[in-house]
């Protein structure tokens, strides 16, 4: 069996710390910039710690970037379940597989959430919560053990169940956005969180940052309902 490049895993990894970064920041300072006018939704004791948020980001981007890069030089190998080509009988598979990857990154995200909240773990997560208010720079401040929680449960699926690429993009996508819209601290979706609450808005998490103690969830509430 062909083996990783060392090198080119080196070199994949720089790049994509570089793009993450990257992302990081214009959409950050996009979002800042966009929801600065707009109402915040309404909590006491808003504190935000910038400065915090932007240092763990760059600890968490470190980590993203090196599971990216395990994954895209390992699909030279052929290691990952991550394939391209299209095969229309077999294309009912693409969306069960997106929704099979949504529910089971969501389940662990809660699980290992409320783990993080325990005082014996939450040293690892205390990083996150530096922010009451959180706003666009929160969204991606997490401490390397946590990142590498997160990054490590859905880098064991992609070398476990086949997903199509365009559905992992979707994915990452997805994810990316409920990250930043979640720690906005305003309310982009009055609409869907009052009509549509099976879905976590902003004023979910929000209150997860202020009290601490319940909405764990990342992309459905479900569980925070018990």
């Amino acid at each position: 069996m062909k083996l990783l490049s060392l090198p080119q895993l080196g070199l994949t990894f720089i790049s994509l710390m570089i793009i993450m970064i990257g992302r990081y920041i214009v959409m950050s300072l996009f979002f800042s910039r966009y929801t600065g006018r707009l109402p915040l939704i309404k909590e006491t004791g808003r504190y935000a710690d910038s400065k915090n948020d932007v240092f763990w980001s760059m600890m968490s981007s470190s980590v993203f970037a090196l599971a990216g890069a395990l994954v895209i030089e390992a699909q030279k190998v052929n290691l990952p379940q991550i394939y391209v080509s299209l095969n229309l009988q077999d294309v009912w598979y693409i969306p069960l597989s997106f929704l099979f990857y949504l529910i089971a990154q969501d389940t662990f995200f809660y699980w290992s959430h409320r783990l993080l909240h325990k005082r014996i773990f939450f040293r690892f997560h205390h990083a996150h919560h530096r922010s009451t208010s959180p706003t666009a720079w929160t969204s991606f401040a997490f401490h390397p053990v946590e990142a590498s929680l997160q990054a490590g449960f859905l880098t064991l699926l992609l070398f476990m169940i086949p997903i199509h690429l365009s559905a992992l993009l979707f994915l990452l996508t997805i994810m990316t956005l409920f990250g930043l819209t979640n720690h906005l601290s305003v309310e982009l979706y009055p609409k869907i969180q009052k009509e549509y609450p099976w879905v976590i808005t902003a004023t979910h998490h929000h209150k997860h940052h202020h009290h601490f103690h319940w909405n764990y969830g990342l992309y459905f509430p479900y569980r925070d309902w018990e």
